[in-house]
């Protein structure tokens, strides 16, 4: 048997402590408090996630066209995502009249923001607002063909403003996330190694809607205190320059406008609101308000039910989705 010599080990020593750092330093980025995290904005919801009359939802700036009975908003159910949930109420709010409140100013119906993909088909809401492709809710079980398009978002990729890259292509995209691509060199940009942020819950599954013939590498972790415990979790997203990550555009807004984040061009194409109106962006999602059947309301209550979809559909209804942060139809 070949006698080991010392300067073997020394070598495979240093070799195994290469890599060590090489991997922390990849990892340290995640852990560091100083860099910025993107982040839902801060008001979004304004505590907890219910209609209340003196919220910090987008308002119109004339008066509203329609105004709902009481007797039907009081009996009225609107849930659907969260990140959607500042638009929904705004619409709500606009239309909904003084006597929906009760003393408190939060409303005696039920406009909230709760997940609502496993209720069964008695509890479904009489209005459903979700994200979408193609009539089709990605995270949602309210399965309805009566799904009216009330506006439009997109997926994004963003990187810190200190990276050089501008544009990326949807195959350098599933490159990266399936962990082929590990360096920002290998696309010709300047830079350390790259840190793929991902996401869990709707956003996770709205990317693999769009990359579902890829294996997703590990996410990046991180570690957090859940009543004095350490746990690990999916890391969030820190803006440094070798990192890049992806969310929906309204949650982008605030670290964008603030100059520290880009959005990249996909294919050649920004996520602006004319390219995702006109869908060459690649990656647009549909904002769908779902009903429930005629069959399961009187005459008098579908009616202003649809009356109230299509108020969302015309202008003043498209003035609180541009308003709110997201893409208008026209």
């Amino acid at each position: 048997m070949k006698k080991i010599k010392w300067w073997e080990v020394l070598l495979f020593a240093i070799v195994v402590l290469f890599v060590i750092i090489i991997i922390n330093d990849r990892q340290d980025v995640t852990k560091n408090p100083d860099i910025p995290k993107i982040i839902e904005p801060e008001d979004m919801y304004d505590g907890y996630p219910t209609l209340f009359k003196d919220g910090n939802y987008a308002r119109l700036d004339d008066k509203a066209t329609l105004t709902m009975k009481t007797e039907i908003t009081d009996e009225l159910e609107i849930r659907g995502y969260y990140s959607l949930f500042k638009l929904y109420a705004a619409f709500a709010g606009a239309v909904y009249p003084e006597d929906t409140y009760n003393e408190s100013g939060y409303c005696k119906g039920k406009v909230w923001a709760l997940s609502y993909g496993h209720s069964a088909p008695e509890e479904v809401p009489d209005i459903t607002f979700a994200l979408g492709t193609d009539k089709i809710g990605i995270t949602s079980g309210h399965v309805s063909e009566n799904m009216t398009l009330v506006g439009k978002e997109a997926l994004v990729f963003h990187v810190s403003s200190d990276n050089e890259m501008d544009n990326i292509t949807t195959e350098q995209i599933k490159k990266i996330y399936s962990g082929e691509i590990e360096k920002w060199e290998e696309m010709g940009i300047d830079g350390e190694y790259i840190v793929a942020y991902q996401r869990d819950g709707n956003t996770q599954t709205i990317i693999k809607h769009f990359i579902d013939d890829i294996s997703f590498t590990t996410a990046p972790q991180e570690k957090y205190d859940y009543h004095g415990r350490s746990r690990v979790k999916i890391a969030d997203y820190r803006n440094h320059k070798g990192g890049i990550g992806y969310s929906l555009r309204y949650m982008t807004h605030d670290l964008v406008n603030s100059g520290e984040t880009k959005l990249l061009a996909v294919d050649g194409v920004l996520p602006t609101d004319e390219n995702i109106r006109n869908g060459t962006y690649p990656f647009v999602l549909e904002i769908y308000a779902a009903t429930r059947d005629r069959g399961r309301y009187p005459a008098a209550t579908y009616e202003a039910i649809m009356e109230f979809i299509e108020w969302m559909t015309g202008e003043q209804g498209q003035e609180l989705v541009t308003k709110t942060g997201y893409v208008s139809l026209y």
